[in-house]
């Protein structure tokens, strides 16, 4: 028998010990994104698309029209292999504040960005400015949605595979002289209000492919999470039993996430599953078309993952180095891609983005694990290569091809809605469990609840 035959029997015998291991979350290998001034670093990463190119903001030099330099924040694009890139160096907004909040499967990237050149009107009482106006990134382009009387600035939040813009406008509100919230949605051409009743102040925070729209707003004193879908407004707080008062995001699948008087909770068609809560109050920040979800609660970063949830320095390959943590975790792709905030503990600290590459067993990432795969693994046996490192033993050995081998075939679709049940049987168990331990009688304390 030759010596690959060899490894592959073993693995054959270790597979039927470890069993099936599709369900597990993957392994990472964590990158740091860096900074654009060595000096003072800071970055972050909001954003990250399937393809994995990631947005946020860093610390960078802007150059003003007289030439001379200003330290400020520039929206940056990131890929492993192109590194970080600078998007806020464009002419007319170099000198200012940008920041880079989505980006879509094409690589179009939401934004705000302040355009130095062009006078907005002073802030109003006890609130700060300037205030950018919201932006979208076409390529080398940067292209305002919003400068006009009245507008101080806003959030372009969340942009879909057709270049549909959603997030709100700062407005000075002439009766009171105030600042005022309005949600919006930008078809490419026009700008419009997305509540159907004019004057409520409220944010449009994510838009899905099919146009439906999530967010928040204040009504009579009260968050109401609210969802627009087909034109229909649907006020959240009342389709649901739990209290929701933000609706943060929305997937393809048409499931929300977002706030409420219960904690983070998942919405499906008319249900709704409350999640594991973080030892401490946290934030959940984002929601791939698989029912994956990540947050952090300021000192851990969590994935949540089929009915699950697992700290996400504990899926890093290697681990994380001395003197850093993940700080939060502020977006998921379809293809497992987390990118967030770590802070490293120098002196003095620094805050900087990361970039979490997933280590899955379709290594090739052409949808199918399969003899490229294999071939993959058996050219690393032997090595700590952590780009193939499936099960984070810091070894290339027969239990990463045992996984190859279990996981055989083409990469199965995952259900969201069956992500969803997980979620829902695994609040039932943990109430079961709370009635047990209370001996049949159900706590009647909410869970700590986050905001955004």
């Amino acid at each position: 028998m030759s010596f690959t035959g060899l490894l592959v029997t073993v693995a054959v015998v270790i597979s039927v010990v470890v069993g099936p291991v599709s369900a597990r979350p993957p392994r990472y290998v964590l990158i740091e994104i860096g900074t654009f001034v060595e000096d003072i670093p800071f970055s972050d990463a909001l954003a990250v698309n399937s393809a994995g190119e990631a947005t946020g903001a860093a610390r960078a030099f802007g150059t003003r029209a007289d030439g001379t330099e200003r330290l400020t924040i520039h929206a940056h694009r990131f890929t492993p292999e192109g590194g970080l890139v600078d998007i806020g160096d464009a002419a007319e907004i170099a000198a200012g504040f940008s920041r880079g909040w989505d980006i879509n499967e094409a690589g179009v990237i939401a934004g705000e960005a302040v355009f130095p050149n062009i006078i907005v009107p002073a802030p109003p009482p006890r609130c700060t400015g300037p205030f950018p106006p919201p932006v979208i990134w076409r390529g080398n382009e940067v292209i305002s949605l919003a400068i006009g009387e009245g507008v101080l600035g806003g959030v372009a939040s969340a942009i879909n595979s057709k270049d549909v813009v959603v997030g709100w406008l700062s407005l000075l509100d002439g009766s009171t002289g105030f600042q005022a919230l309005r949600a919006f949605v930008w078809d490419g051409e026009v700008l419009r209000r997305v509540l159907p009743i004019s004057g409520i102040p409220g944010r449009a925070l994510d838009i899905n492919d099919a146009g439906d729209i999530v967010g928040e707003l204040s009504l009579n004193g009260h968050g109401v999470g609210f969802l627009i879908r087909d034109g229909e407004f649907i006020n959240l707080r009342l389709a649901s039993t739990i209290g929701i008062s933000t609706a943060e995001r929305i997937n393809n699948a048409g499931q929300v996430f977002g706030r409420s008087h219960a904690g983070f909770y998942l919405w499906d068609d008319g249900e709704t599953a409350v999640l594991e809560q973080t030892p401490r109050p946290s934030l959940l920040f984002d929601l791939n078309d698989h029912g994956d979800m990540v947050g952090g609660n300021g000192g851990q970063a969590f994935l949540w993952s089929e009915g699950k949830i697992y700290d996400l320095e504990d899926l890093i390959n290697g681990g994380v180095p001395t003197g850093h943590f993940l700080f939060q975790a502020r977006a998921i792709s379809n293809r497992m891609h987390i990118v967030g905030t770590a802070v490293r503990d120098d002196a003095p600290i620094t805050t900087q983005g990361f970039y979490l590459d997933p280590v899955t067993p379709d290594l090739t990432e052409d949808g199918v694990v399969g003899a490229a795969d294999l071939a993959r693994v058996l050219s690393k046996f032997g090595t700590d290569d952590p780009h193939t490192d499936l099960d984070g033993d810091g070894s290339i050995n027969g239990f990463d091809l045992a996984i190859i081998l279990n996981d055989w075939g083409p990469v199965p679709e995952r259900d969201a809605h069956a992500a969803f049940l997980k979620y829902k049987a695994a609040e039932e168990r943990r109430a079961a469990e709370g009635r047990a331990q209370a001996g049949g009688v159900a706590s009647a304390t909410p869970r700590a609840g986050a905001r955004r």
